[in-house]
């Protein structure tokens, strides 16, 4: 044992060292009263300020994140001038080892994995939390039931978080996004799923998407290699282009959750399995997918059908949009969702026959991706030339040229779609000299029409 841990810790006796950090050491611990109780104990070995507030709000933030899939928090405090938490004991290992050990995973296992860690990953957002370090050494696989969690929160961030340094660079190099390489402010639930792609990547090809580990600031990140580049085989090609699309350099054109990543892989392993006539439909026979408790596909045979402009585009397309798209004819592929809107419509005319979704006979009903636009409209209005009379007692010289129409004229180029009140604008060769009568243009009496 470390000398000067004490033991008991609270309840718990510490047994066996079981991992070792960068500031912290994992110890086995018993509960002296419930035998059956085992706990992953996790030490502070650094006692530097910064290092115990990242460490108790490591445990805070782990506490109130309940979660199947993420690990669970039992107890936090000081002993004998060690700070400890007291964490969920998983008989496993990270998956980091598993794949060490066995090399790439199977599809389906991978996917099983895939699908855990996106509805820990989702969990953490809804509650405002950014994990920051999604990689292999922070997902342990439960051994007999081959269940993922989601681990060490320690340089997670929450909203209004003080403790995140400007340009300080956080998280596992080659698992890390481009904003991450920039500095940890940067990092959003978008940088998340980033990470959660290059997971499926590795767990899929035991390699990382690029030849070169991505070491910050300077590395640049290139269009990610395909899985086939790395030898990975009858992998539909739309399954290529999702993996693409969570690896987008832009965050804006990653999937907005981790969820709409999952529910995209499954509608594409449905199509898969309708022209192949691969057994993807049934369950899988091993433990992974048993211990998910599903199938590996669990989207419906007549779901939302592929949009060819998606397909071609992939990770070029901003992806919030697209996903409320895919919501929406989800929703709109249910009978009882058809008749609510034909009820809602027939109540909003008078001469309507109410009830229509009631009476509709809907045999069948399949949906395309629908998309919802903002459509903003910039017009200019130009007015009939009015004639401006102004005095020219200077008797200015106006340069010859022809005149133009209105919408000749050149007005300098719109910025925004804000309102403009607009101005007014001479025509060009428009301009007229009129000679005074009273003096007949000599200058010499003050004209009683201009004043000029």
């Amino acid at each position: 044992m470390s000398s000067g841990i004490p033991s008991p810790i609270g309840n718990y006796v510490i047994k066996e060292l079981i991992g070792t950090g960068s500031t912290s050491e994992v110890w086995l611990g018993y509960h002296q009263h419930l035998a059956e109780r085992k706990v992953a104990i996790k030490v502070l070995m650094s006692h530097d300020r910064d290092s115990v507030a990242r460490f108790g709000r490591e445990a805070n933030i782990a506490a109130r994140l309940q979660h199947p899939n993420i690990v669970r928090v039992f107890d936090h405090g000081q002993y004998g001038g060690y700070y400890c938490t007291m964490l969920e004991y998983i008989e496993g290992g990270a998956l980091t080892r598993l794949i060490e050990k066995q090399g790439k995973l199977p599809l389906a296992d991978a996917l099983a994995l895939f699908r855990q860690i996106a509805t820990a990953l989702d969990h953490a957002h809804a509650m405002g939390v950014i994990h920051r370090d999604v990689s292999p050494g922070n997902i342990l696989v439960e051994q007999k039931t081959a269940r993922a969690l989601l681990t060490d929160f320690g340089i997670a961030r929450e909203p209004n978080a003080l403790l995140t340094t400007v340009n300080v660079v956080m998280g596992t190099p080659g698992f890390w996004s481009p904003e991450h390489t920039r500095s940890a402010t940067e990092v959003t639930h978008l940088s998340d799923i980033f990470s959660l792609g290059v997971v499926l990547y590795y767990m899929l090809s035991g390699e990382q998407p690029w030849e070169d580990t991505p070491i910050a600031p300077a590395f640049s990140f290139g269009q990610p290699l395909t899985l086939k580049e790395r030898g990975v085989e009858n992998l539909p090609s739309d399954a290529e282009r999702i993996i693409q699309t969570m690896l987008a350099a832009d965050p804006a054109k990653r999937f907005p959750t981790a969820q709409a990543a999952v529910d995209e892989l499954e509608r594409v392993f449905v199509r898969h399995h309708r022209t192949t006539q691969v057994m993807l439909g049934l369950p899988v026979n091993n433990a992974v997918a048993q211990a998910t408790g599903d199938r590996l596909i669990a989207f419906e045979a007549d779901g939302v059908e592929a949009n060819a402009v998606e397909t071609a585009l992939g990770p070029d397309l901003v992806r919030a949009p697209i996903a409320e798209a895919h919501q929406r004819a989800e929703e709109l592929r249910h009978p009882a969702s058809v008749a609510r809107l034909l009820d809602a419509w027939a109540a909003r005319g008078r001469m309507r026959r109410p009830l229509l979704g009631r009476l509709a006979n809907l045999h069948k009903v399949s949906s395309r991706n629908l998309y919802f636009y903002r459509l903003r409209v910039l017009y200019e209005t130009r007015t009939e030339p009015q004639a401006i009379e102004e005095p020219d007692a200077q008797n200015t010289s106006f340069a010859l040229e022809a005149e133009r129409d209105r919408w000749q004229v050149a007005l300098p180029a719109t910025q925004d779609f804000a309102a403009n009140n607009g101005g007014e604008e001479p025509l060009p060769g428009s301009t007229r000299v009129v000679i005074c009568g009273e003096c007949e243009g000599k200058g010499v009496i003050v004209c009683p029409e201009c004043n000029g």
